[in-house]
């Protein structure tokens, strides 16, 4: 069930930030390393050379999730922005979000990569800033190949429970003319077993009184396709196009069983319970782009988009038994929610001169939840809808960001860069029970 949405904000007009640095090699203390130094490395993918750069491991291991299906921090970021996954393709980001860089890294074969460029501080027109990881990667591509590089590999994981599972990744890219591309498919098996044993007392009683204990087993198969394509168009543009389609199946099953302790004698077991949650098919399809031309003059334009869909059904049947009797079917709950999210976002940037730089572009977007709730109790051997509060809802937001930056690199060891960013949006949510609206204007932190 959906809630109301509320949110809280800061103000800020104005930000500025100055880095002072010791004397680097060249403005944001730029670090590169080319072909001879991972030349014996043996590396088979992108995501290989950069284990080898020592320093870096937090800006290429993705964040864990606890569980299948929960979103990463990329993907719960509010649109692109400046901030987000620190990794460059030839001095851009990848016009995606579930389509993630890191992911990137595994289907990009360590043939095609001329060199790694590790920024350590703040650059002008990267589109992207340094973050608490403290650095930016570059991964710097070949323009022409001559011909095509794949790689496969398979697993088989084996679980203490005795569960043999299979999985897989198949990848290739390559270059055709001014057309590259790269397609991935990845089959990423998981399987969680949780053992959880509570034990209750009444105060001021310290005895325990009864206890319960829990299983929580997890099943299933991550299938992910991906892939992209970039053109370079005779006039200097630049264009690229990425998608991603995954689809989960899995399986949750919970066995629950309780046990009084009487003040004497043995503990007994006076009732069990068990949940199974079955997903019809999580489906999540992503598609961006981007294009960019850089003038004669070294302006530039770019412009971004993006398009993501997230379908997450599950069918949910509870069942309680008492002891020597048979399993009773409780209760039953279906779950429908969909995600939409559509993005756009373009920007010009003056070289005003190789000291002083403006940007300046906006950023729309449109957000969309969708979800509907069905509890079904059987009563007397029938099942009947129980009443819910709001069981479906709809929320939608419609929003509009400007930014304005301006850097000035004072020298060699000093970086200036101010902004001014500001957002306005508009939610609306809509159900059986809830009818509410909220807009909000404010100058972004």
């Amino acid at each position: 069930m959906l809630r109301p949405i509320v949110l809280s904000y800061v103000a800020i007009a104005l930000s500025v930030t100055a880095t002072v640095a010791q004397p680097a090699p060249a403005p944001g203390a730029l670090e590169t390393y080319d072909r001879a130094f991972f030349a014996q490395s043996n590396a088979i993918s992108a995501e290989d050379l950069l284990k080898r750069i020592p320093g870096i491991q937090d800006l290429i291991v993705a964040p864990t999730q606890a569980l299948p299906g929960a979103l990463n921090q990329q993907q719960q970021s509010r649109g692109f922005g400046s901030s987000g996954v620190p990794i460059l393709f030839n001095g851009r980001r990848l016009s995606g979000k579930t389509n993630d860089p890191r992911a990137a890294l595994q289907r990009i074969q360590a043939s095609q990569v001329v060199r790694i460029d590790v920024i350590r501080g703040s650059v002008p027109g990267l589109d992207i800033r340094v973050g608490n990881e403290g650095a930016v990667l570059n991964i710097v591509l070949e323009d022409e190949l001559t011909s095509g590089a794949g790689s496969w590999e398979a697993s088989m994981t084996y679980y203490t429970s005795g569960l043999f599972k299979p999985g897989g990744r198949l990848s290739y890219s390559g270059t055709s003319g001014s057309l590259s591309y790269t397609a991935s498919i990845v089959a990423n098996p998981f399987f969680s077993r949780r053992y959880t044993r509570d034990t209750f007392t009444l105060p001021p009683n310290p005895a325990p009184n009864s206890r319960l204990r829990l299983i929580d087993q997890n099943a299933g198969t991550d299938y992910t396709a991906t892939g992209s394509l970039g053109y370079a168009f005779t006039n200097g543009g630049v264009a690229n196009l990425n998608g991603r389609y995954s689809i989960e199946e899995h399986i949750l099953r919970q066995p629950v069983d309780n046990f009084a302790i009487p003040p004497t004698g043995p503990e007994r077991c006076v009732g069990n319970g068990l949940q199974l949650r079955d997903t019809d098919g999580d489906i999540e399809w992503e598609i961006g782009g981007d294009y960019e031309y850089t003038f004669t003059d070294d302006d530039s334009v770019r412009a971004l988009f993006i398009v993501t869909d997230d379908r997450r059904p599950s069918d949910a049947q509870f069942f309680s038994a008492s002891p020597g009797l048979p399993a009773r079917y409780d209760r039953q709950q279906i779950v429908k929610s969909k995600r939409t999210e559509k993005i756009g976002r373009a920007f010009y940037r003056w070289a005003l001169s190789e000291a002083h730089s403006i940007e300046a572009g906006g950023e729309a977007a449109l957000n969309g939840i969708d979800q509907r709730i069905q509890r079904l109790d059987n009563i007397g051997g029938v099942f009947r809808e129980a009443p819910l509060f709001n069981p479906d809802s709809k929320v939608d937001e419609t929003r509009f960001e400007t930014f304005l930056n301006y850097s000035w690199q004072v020298d060699r060891s000093l970086f200036v860069e101010g902004a001014l960013d500001t957002e306005t949006s508009r939610l609306k949510q809509r159900g059986r029970d809830v009818n509410t609206s909220r807009s909000f204007t404010f100058f972004k932190p």
